[in-house]
């Protein structure tokens, strides 16, 4: 009996690598079988939207055909050359190495097919921490606020017009007008309409 030889795993096995890792190196050789036919519509680009204007055809038509994605050309035949079962894999002296890079090719595969995950942000929580860190500003000391604590550039003149044009109150108006900070950046970044 020895140590598998999967970095971090420290199971025993007369092969190179233990049950549990055969396991999940079969999980990725039958994803690596699903995902390779997939990529035809990442390698033929069909995925990707072509506007009118784009270099190619004259007089404001779509132009030709995009050319094909090496690097999805590349990662499927890296994808058909997986073509043992991950118990012939496990007596290879380096079926460790060879796992990872199933792997690696498999998660490139998913993120070229499916594209990377869009970010979510919870608006709602991130202005509930701004109403709670930040009270109403005189302007001045609000666009210095804003360039340093929340990295937006917000000239007083814009924040003047959007009160005159009533998209903005003033929660004082004496000694000098004051403003919520969270109200400047719904503003600036269109999640209410100036």
């Amino acid at each position: 009996m020895n140590d598998c030889t999967t970095m971090d795993c420290g199971n025993f096995t007369d092969q190179y690598i233990c049950n549990q890792c055969v396991s999940d190196l079969q999980a990725w050789i039958d994803k690596a079988h699903k995902y390779a036919p997939e990529l035809d519509v990442t390698i033929a680009k069909l995925d990707v939207l072509r506007h009118a204007g784009s270099t190619g055809g004259g007089g404001g038509k779509a132009g030709s055909a995009a050319p094909i994605n090496l690097d999805a050309v590349q990662l499927q035949q890296n994808l058909y050359s997986v073509d043992r079962d991950a118990k012939v894999y496990a007596l290879d002296q380096f079926a460790a190495g060879i796992a990872w890079t199933i792997q690696d090719w498999v998660t490139k595969a998913e993120l070229l097919i499916s594209g990377p995950e869009e970010e979510r942000v919870d608006h709602a929580a991130n202005k509930a921490k701004v109403i709670e860190a930040a009270p109403p500003m005189p302007t001045r000391q609000l666009v210095k606020w804003l360039r340093t604590e929340v990295k937006i550039s917000v000239k007083p003149k814009d924040i003047r017009n959007w009160a005159m044009r009533g998209k903005l109150r003033a929660v004082e108006r004496e000694p000098l007008p004051t403003y919520w900070p969270h109200e400047i950046i719904e503003l600036h970044t269109g999640r209410i309409k100036a």
